[in-house]
């Protein structure tokens, strides 16, 4: 039978119909792979001899290809050299989890293989404490820069010690330590100062309603105050002017429109010439009024913002801040209709939580605004 083999897909379909020999999969297959498909092979049956072969080959092959890699990443002695072969370490133990279930492996003529475990457990953990080590050290370093003002290289360190822990177990004391250390060097304070030109009511509602600030943390790395507290060392000054605000009167309109429709009313006996009883239906033409009730309550804030380097007063952004809340609210009430509602009414949000709704969106706005400032500077 003439094969023509363009893939190791097709190869691996064909074998499983029993039209190619074990040495002829090797030939065409990853190690991996072979070392995958002699394992399921093997499991539970007979140990034949050529597939026990293909087995011992392919996982020798494969081991010693991994670790003349590694060696050669350990003369690069980098935490990204250490972190492939912590990757290529993984691949080892996973290929030999896969044959050790088969250990000790005999063929069926009696031929004992030289399979080899590797002591992956211990490999693995010095790759893991090299990789810590060299990570360690730089993240040191910066937060040393964090200290003398660069509050970016926190935020990094914070990064590399999250990573650590995630992916290769770092839970010493230290890891926390570090931590800990760079949120709080990275850390951004604004001193949020809320100032309105006029003092209508709607005015006071929105005063109000961001009164009720004190503390808000943006993210990890941004902090907003809105009253000078000594031991906090702030960044930024930010100034927001409310300039309008206004809250509507409810709105409520209505639109009338005249229905009619033939509805059933009941039924008329009437008996045919044959003594059988008919039930003759009988409607009746019903008029009404449809009432189109649509009802509406908006507010609207405007603020001029300014932000300030708090130390030396330079002014690094202003612009308008427009926020707005709109409450709508339609339906159908008909008239003239028997059992039909003829007094819904609107229930209307109040003044205070329509400007509740305005100030959210004006947070919102103010909250864009302020992590675009402590990333640009």
């Amino acid at each position: 039978m003439l094969l023509n083999f363009q893939t190791p897909l097709l190869l691996f379909g064909l074998f499983l119909v029993g039209c190619i020999s074990p040495e002829k999969f090797q030939l065409y297959n990853t190690h991996d792979t072979v070392v995958l498909q002699a394992t399921h092979q093997l499991e539970g049956k007979w140990h034949k001899t050529k597939w026990v072969k293909v087995l011992e080959s392919s996982f020798v092959l494969a081991n010693e290809q991994d670790l003349w890699t590694i060696d050669s990443l350990k003369t690069q002695n980098t935490p990204a050299a250490w972190e492939k072969i912590y990757a290529l370490q993984l691949k080892i133990r996973h290929r030999q989890e896969k044959v050790m279930p088969l250990l000790p492996l005999k063929s069926s003529d009696g031929n004992q293989p030289a399979i080899q475990l590797l002591p992956i457990e211990e490999m693995l953990e010095e790759s893991r404490l090299e990789i810590i080590a060299d990570y360690t050290d730089e993240i040191e370093q910066n937060i040393e820069l964090a200290r003398n003002g660069n509050r970016f290289k926190a935020r990094e360190a914070y990064t590399r010690v999250d990573f650590i822990q995630n992916k290769y177990g770092w839970d010493a004391p230290l890891a926390k330590q570090l931590s800990q250390q760079a949120v709080h060097l990275g850390m951004t304070n604004f001193l949020l100062e809320i100032a309105t030109l006029n003092s209508n009511s709607d005015d006071t509602l929105a005063i109000q309603q961001l009164g009720k600030w004190k503390t808000i943390r943006l993210s990890l790395w941004q902090n907003i105050y809105n009253t000078v507290e000594p031991s906090i060392n702030y960044h930024f000054r930010v100034k927001t002017t409310i300039t309008n605000s206004n809250v509507s009167s409810d709105s409520q309109n209505s639109i009338y429109r005249e229905e009619s429709k033939r509805v059933l009313v009941g039924q008329e006996k009437q008996t045919d010439a044959n003594g059988v009883d008919q039930f003759k239906p009988i409607y009746e033409n019903v008029s009404a009024t449809i009432e189109e009730i649509s009802a509406r309550k908006y507010a609207s804030l405007t603020a001029d913002f300014e932000a300030f380097d708090f130390t030396t007063n330079q002014l690094l952004r202003s612009e308008t801040i427009k926020a707005s809340s709109d409450f709508n609210s339609s339906f159908s009430v008909t008239h003239g209709v028997s059992g039909s509602p003829s007094n819904k009414t609107v229930n209307f949000p109040s003044d205070f939580d329509m400007m509740g709704s305005c100030v959210a969106d004006f947070v919102v706005k103010l909250k864009v605004l302020l992590k675009e400032i402590d990333v640009s500077k």
